[in-house]
């Protein structure tokens, strides 16, 4: 199928649109999803899946800034849809979320010359982000399911700036 992503006139006064070469790379490109890719510990209190926590799940975390800063392009998929507990998921859900500022910080502070943001709302819609949401959005002030991730997710922004 097709995908046109709109360009936001306010955020890019220059007109900027999605280069031929971010198009070849998303076409032909490798995807990580970060739900796939991260092991997903579902009990997350002391004594359960600790040898878990410090393991796979562990390295795997510490690896995020290494795999933003191998991809080429940067996609928040955000479709309007319902969680498995009733709760909304949505672009500003998204934004809300310390672990999705993480990986969009990790992003911003990459050493890319394009930190753009695509963000897709579901098969017909997608824009750039506005590239000055990040000051509205730190990391530590994030969501977390888990408090504990907080400290975590601190250490990985401490990682990005590296």
């Amino acid at each position: 199928g097709k995908l046109k992503v709109e360009e936001d006139m306010v955020s890019f006064p220059i007109f900027k649109s999605v280069s031929r070469r971010d198009r070849a790379a998303i076409a032909q490109g490798f995807v990580f999803f970060d739900w796939f890719a991260i092991p997903q510990i579902t009990a997350r209190v002391a004594g359960v899946n600790e040898d878990l926590q410090r393991s796979a799940a562990a390295l795997a975390v510490q690896s995020i800034p290494g795999y933003v800063e191998a991809a080429d392009v940067f996609l928040a998929l955000v479709p309007e849809t319902l969680h498995s507990n009733g709760s909304p998921c949505n672009y500003a859900t998204w934004l809300s979320r310390g672990w999705c500022r993480a990986e969009w910080w990790c992003h911003l502070l990459s050493n890319k010359t394009d930190s753009s943001v695509i963000i897709v709302y579901s098969a017909k819609e997608a824009e750039f982000m506005f590239p000055l949401n990040w000051q509205q959005h730190i990391v530590s002030t994030g969501d977390f399911t888990v408090e504990s991730d907080r400290d975590v997710v601190v250490k990985l922004s401490e990682k990005a700036l590296e």
